[in-house]
């Protein structure tokens, strides 16, 4: 089964889960607040596009217990008190920890944000970043949603 992995998600539910949907049949959310756990049992309620989880947990720990990643799905803030300004998940502490969870041929959707030394600009530069055993590049023909 092709996981996607949202960490710091919010209530970014249903956005998220139309996105990765043609290419993950489970997306895993994740978040340091069971605030959100109400509104996620709506949506998984309602929603009939693909196995959906949501930890409870800090997603640099939560990582460790996701078998492989398909799709690592990441939105800077979304809304006031969302989000993971504090976390860096394209700067080399964190990427050394998920790279080796992802797939070949993986995906990474993103806006971008949670770069902190700049990992992300040089992985959608014409000849991509290799780091961790993995080269990571930009999908010339991929559509980026219009709400990112």
């Amino acid at each position: 089964m092709r996981t996607a992995f949202y960490p710091c998600c919010g209530r970014d539910f249903e956005f998220a889960a139309k996105v990765v949907s043609p290419y993950a049949e489970e997306i895993v959310f994740c978040d340091r607040s069971q605030q959100y756990l109400r509104e996620f049992s709506e949506f998984k309620r309602q929603t009939q596009q693909m196995e959906c989880h949501f930890v409870i947990g800090d997603a640099r720990d939560v990582i460790h217990n996701i078998d492989s990643i398909s799709v690592f799905f990441h939105r800077g803030v979304v809304a006031p008190g969302e989000g993971s300004a504090d976390v860096y998940f394209f700067g080399k502490k964190y990427l050394s920890q998920f790279a080796p969870k992802f797939l070949d041929n993986g995906l990474i959707i993103s806006d971008g944000n949670g770069s902190g030394d700049k990992i992300f600009q040089r992985m959608i530069r014409a000849q991509g970043y290799t780091r961790f055993g993995r080269h990571f590049s930009k999908v010339p023909d991929f559509q980026q949603p219009d709400e990112f």
